[in-house]
């Protein structure tokens, strides 16, 4: 995390959970696995823990699913090049092995660092690309919102099936208070701008439980008078839900008539296109091994061992994370079976 002061500070003035201890009320047990705990060290900008954010896989309920948590004690939740990466990265992950995706926290995105964050195919916009892409597929995504998504970050839990927000503590919206005072001079307070209660007021339930259930889940899309832009929006959102979790739909219409795993020992990078890649402690990530070749002067040989570790390579999400050889058996384990138990 960022420090015992920000993690005070998150605690009890903010009233927020840890993103560990989030995971650890929200997955079935703490055996869940981690990729790229390593990425963000040694960057030319600092030190970015663990990215900002937290990837990997565990059950929740049974189901196995892909989790990206942002970390809101680093960097206070801002989202660096190396965190954008890293959670193209999770989500490329939950896309290749089909699991259902689950986003926490709140992101507001660095607009100095654009050029690193925006243009490249990897960049940020392959976030709303593989939101769309396992919207198709019908792989589920749910998104909670623990803190501020504010500018490109509202758009992530609005591409979700489903968006979940901590009442008092979740906001989205694309500008926040200040930016509304300096364009409008209205003030107006982050919770009536884009809060929980906001943006569920028009998801109440319309109608009582039942009096004579029939057993069978159902959706239902109903409408009386002229369909809106709202109104469809709404009623679209139902059917999406419904056709991808094969739930039969019940119309009700009253409208006017107008209108690969890899463990790395030698040559298969990122290049190769696997599913999962993990290093060893004592890997080496080049081209030359060190010491090979008597050209290099001392301080060349030492910046080509330090630039070839596997920490630097992880630092800068080359890999899914470094592992302890006795482990490797055990990671294996958790990601060859992932597809089985999804």
């Amino acid at each position: 995390g960022g420090g015992e002061n920000v993690i005070a500070r998150q605690t009890q003035r903010n009233r927020k959970v840890l993103v560990r201890d989030r995971l650890r009320m929200l997955l079935d047990d703490e055996d869940y696995l981690e990729l790229s705990p390593f990425a963000g060290l040694g960057l030319p900008y600092g030190d970015i823990p663990s990215a900002g954010c937290l990837t990997g896989s565990g059950q929740m309920n049974g189901l196995w699913c892909m989790f990206i948590a942002n970390d809101a004690t680093v960097k206070g939740g801002t989202t660096y090049p190396i965190t954008v990466k890293k959670q193209a990265q999770g989500a490329g992950c939950g896309h290749a092995e089909s699991l259902a995706l689950c986003l926490l926290g709140g992101q507001w995105w660095r607009i100095s660092a654009s050029s690193e964050i925006f243009p490249e195919r990897n960049h940020g916009g392959r976030t709303f690309y593989n939101e769309a892409v396992m919207s198709a597929m019908k792989i589920p995504q749910v998104a909670v919102v623990c803190g501020s998504c504010t500018a490109v970050g509202a758009y992530v839990p609005t591409m979700s099936e489903e968006a979940v927000i901590v009442h008092r503590i979740g906001t989205i919206f694309l500008g926040g208070p200040p930016l509304v005072k300096a364009a409008t001079g209205e003030e107006v307070s982050p919770e009536d701008l884009g809060g929980a209660r906001l943006h569920s007021e028009y998801a109440v339930s319309y109608f009582d439980r039942p009096k004579h259930p029939a057993f069978h889940q159902i959706g239902i899309v109903a409408n009386n008078g002229e369909l809106t832009h709202e109104a469809s929006l709404k009623g679209s959102h139902i059917v999406q839900l419904c056709d991808q979790r094969d739930i039969p739909l019940i119309f009700m219409q009253n409208t006017a008539p107008e209108p690969a795993h890899t463990i790395s020992q030698a040559k298969c990078g990122r290049a190769f296109d696997p599913n999962f890649l993990f290093l060893w402690p004592n890997a080496r990530v080049s081209i030359l091994a060190p010491g090979h070749s008597d050209a290099f002067d001392v301080k060349c040989i030492i910046d080509r061992l330090e630039e070839s570790s596997a920490f630097f390579s992880s630092g800068r999400l080359w890999d899914d994370g470094v592992i302890r050889p006795q482990d490797t058996r055990k990671v294996k384990e958790l990601t060859i079976n992932c597809p089985e138990r999804k």
